[in-house]
């Protein structure tokens, strides 16, 4: 018994993908022979470029109107997201979204831009492109938050531009509007490889492809003020004599004026060093006390260099007029 040969009528109606593939690649019949029946709607299906109802190729390959696919699965669907026909699950394995169909090609050249269907292993990805935009964001963030220049005064971010939606991932404390672009860290390269690879892997069906663009940026660090039990215990520190007799609000009134002219804009800028609370230079000073005991009587002298080293001009620079 000899297998039915299909009738032009058949082929031209044909809405399994796999198989209208091969009549449009074999010439059986052409793009203008087509009158793709929707089976939500009954309506014939268009193929062309804009059309509201243009055949829409679901990741199992069955080919339905995309204005029907849009009012079932719309925001407010309950709806399961799943085929119409075969009932094959339509949803992205790792994020909410489901995959809304890739629209079918409208030439002969574009009939391999369609992946695999599921049955011919085709893998629907695991996120949609926003969201995977997203997740290598915040994976990169992630990071380079840390990162620095050689002198630890700048920082590093990324913003990432997908399609209509800007994502910035700033940290707390960093002025967007004084930062300045760069080129990403090397260290960074094979995740953006890999978010490339995920995105045009032929075999992963995703729902579109928008631009994506990534931009790397660095910001100056702000330095921070100090708070008023670091400037007591300088002052106690480093002017003993001079604050004996003070009380706690005349030392508070003291820092207080000295923090308001340090953020007056007429103030002069002193030079960037390394924070360090009196604390860490007592700790320093006991680390090195333990391993150099048989030096006990240079603990003073040793105290005083380390002090007029480091301690007067980080404090200067943080308090003095």
């Amino acid at each position: 018994m000899g297998v039915n040969t299909p009738t032009i009528e058949e082929m031209r109606a044909e809405t399994n993908w796999p198989i209208l593939k091969t009549y449009l690649q074999t010439d059986k019949i052409s793009f203008e022979d087509l009158e793709l029946p929707c089976a939500v709607c009954c309506d014939t299906i268009s193929v062309e470029d804009g059309d509201a109802h243009r055949a829409t190729i679901f990741p199992c390959g069955h080919i339905f109107g995309k204005s029907c696919i849009e009012v079932a699965f719309n925001k407010e669907s309950t709806l399961r997201p799943v085929c119409f026909t075969c009932r094959e699950d339509l949803a992205h394995p790792q994020c909410p979204h489901m995959h809304h169909g890739l629209p079918m090609p409208c030439s002969k050249e574009e009939l391999d831009t369609i992946p695999p269907v599921l049955a011919k292993e085709g893998l629907i990805s695991s996120s949609c492109i926003p969201c995977l935009a997203e997740n290598t964001a915040v994976e990169l963030t992630a990071r380079i938050l840390k990162s620095t220049t050689a002198d630890g005064q700048f920082r590093m971010g990324l913003s990432c531009t997908c399609g209509d939606r800007t994502r910035n991932l700033i940290p707390a404390g960093c002025n967007p509007e004084v930062s300045f672009e760069c080129r990403a860290p090397e260290e960074l390269f094979p995740f953006l490889e890999q978010y490339e690879e995920d995105r045009y892997e032929r075999a992963y069906w995703f729902d579109k492809t928008p631009n994506v663009k990534w931009r790397f940026f660095m910001w100056k660090v702000a330095r921070t003020q100090p708070t008023f039990q670091e400037y007591v215990d300088y002052v106690f520190f480093a002017e003993g004599e001079r604050v004996q007799g003070m009380s706690l609000e005349e030392l508070r009134d003291e820092f207080e004026s000295k923090l308001r002219v340090r953020s007056s804009p007429c103030a002069t800028p002193v030079k960037s060093i390394p924070v360090k609370s009196i604390l860490e230079i007592y700790q320093e000073l006991a680390d090195s006390d333990e391993d150099d005991d048989d030096e006990d009587e240079d603990e003073d002298d040793d105290y005083d260099d380390y002090y007029d080293s480091y301690g007067d001009e980080y404090y200067s620079s943080r308090y003095e007029e």
